[in-house]
């Protein structure tokens, strides 16, 4: 699906654990490695953090109608989906989306996408022994 001037996947639940582990006694569940595995077997990648904002950016506009520019790790309220978007958004709305970035060992940067707002904040989420709610998307150029 071509999206601003990527092209995406179809969103999916990143339910798909990879168990890993670091030395002998710290092993997890490693839902975002799954989910990072089942882009690269379809060819693609998970997208950045950067990446997930433009897809925000091509997504929403503000109350107004007016287009908005989403950054990085930047949170915005009070935005609108967009006409086209509005009965078939291009992912879940109300769903975590896991970035290809990685903070530290068992965390990944995700981005939320509501209906009515976006938040990647510089926060991290928990990327190993996660639930399967989170959902991802694969990204190539």
């Amino acid at each position: 699906n071509p999206i601003g001037d990527m092209c995406w996947s179809t969103d999916f639940a990143a339910n798909r654990a990879i168990n890993t582990c670091e030395g002998s006694s710290n092993c997890s569940t490693n839902y975002w490695a799954g989910a990072k595995l089942t882009c690269q077997e379809k060819g693609m990648e998970l997208p950045t953090r950067a990446q997930l904002a433009q897809l925000a950016s091509n997504l929403y506009v503000d109350r107004n109608g007016n287009e908005v520019t989403i950054g990085a790790t930047e949170t915005k309220d009070n935005l609108k989906v967009k006409d086209e978007y509005k009965d078939n958004p291009p992912i879940t709305l109300g769903y975590v989306y896991w970035s290809s970035e990685v903070r530290a060992a068992g965390y990944a940067y995700y981005r939320y996408f509501y209906t009515t707002s976006t938040n990647g904040s510089d926060f991290c989420w928990r990327g190993m022994g996660r639930s399967g709610t989170n959902r991802a998307v694969c990204i190539s150029n």
